[in-house]
């Protein structure tokens, strides 16, 4: 595994020294390290920011129906199933929390248990049938706007530019937008600083719209107010099923594209 400790850039390239002593050579480098990223802190100094909630995560051999995701909501609190296939679960679950809080005596599996047990089924089976040590927690962060993505030939993508929270799951959907768009900028231009401007161009709009939408899907889920919580769930009975997916579609019909992005209506190819 290589540590990054430092790196610099040359006219026509740059050298990354690692905390072992080694050294690597390239035309550019790409900073794709996360939330918690490295390269982020020579480039841009953004610190994270908390969410206000906390994360379970599982996975078990439980089988919901095939090829379906779902997520329901309480007050305060949530939990999705999502089907990965071969009678697989992949779960979470979530609750208002204060930042670096500890967990349970009883541990992370009972207190999901005593949450979440009583909600619909499978709900109950599938954290039963999840082992303790395989339960992650993670509180929830996100960054606010970073002021610049490259510096010299030293480019961010991901989470490392513009992290966002899960609240409409387009974290790793992002990044690999990210990684489209740049190589095919990279292709076309031999002009590498040029290059990673035009990037930025391109994708800051778009990413900047993913995390307004998902801190505001976060602020109606993770409602803890009971008149609230109460109005918003009469209001998603209500709210017709075209109109819940109309709200997805700057995401989910969004064309990618190195010199511009656009949503296509309903109906267009």
């Amino acid at each position: 595994m290589w540590m990054l400790c430092r790196w610099n850039w040359r006219e026509n390239g740059v050298v990354a020294r690692t905390a072992d002593g080694g050294e690597e050579r390239g035309d550019l480098l790409v900073g794709a390290d996360g939330l918690s990223s490295v390269l982020r802190r020579a480039i841009a100094e953004v610190p994270t920011r908390y969410a206000g909630y906390t994360a379970w995560r599982g996975v078990c051999s439980v089988p919901v129906e095939p090829g379906r995701l779902t997520e329901s909501w309480g007050v305060g609190e949530r939990f999705g199933l999502v089907d990965i296939g071969r009678g697989r679960t992949y779960w979470f679950a979530t609750k208002n929390a204060p930042e670096s809080e500890s967990d349970e005596p009883e541990g992370r599996k009972a207190e999901v248990v005593r949450r979440f047990s009583g909600w619909h089924e499978p709900i109950a089976a599938v954290v039963a049938a999840t082992e303790e040590i395989a339960i992650l927690r993670n509180d929830v962060y996100y960054l606010g706007p970073l002021p610049r993505w490259s510096k010299g030939r030293v480019v961010l993508v991901g989470d490392a530019a513009h992290a966002t929270t899960p609240g409409v799951g387009q974290g790793a959907a992002q990044a690999i937008e990210d990684a489209v768009v740049l190589a095919d900028l990279l292709a076309r231009s031999g002009d590498i600083p040029a290059a990673f401007a035009d990037y930025e161009t391109v994708r800051r709009p778009r990413v900047e719209a993913v995390l307004k939408m998902s801190l505001r899907v976060d602020k109606a889920a993770q409602l803890a107010n009971p008149l609230g919580w109460r109005l918003r769930t009469a209001l998603i009975r209500r709210l017709p099923e075209r109109a819940q997916r109309r709200q997805l579609e700057p995401i989910i019909r969004y064309k990618l594209g190195s010199s511009s992005a656009t949503v296509h209506s309903e109906g267009e190819p």
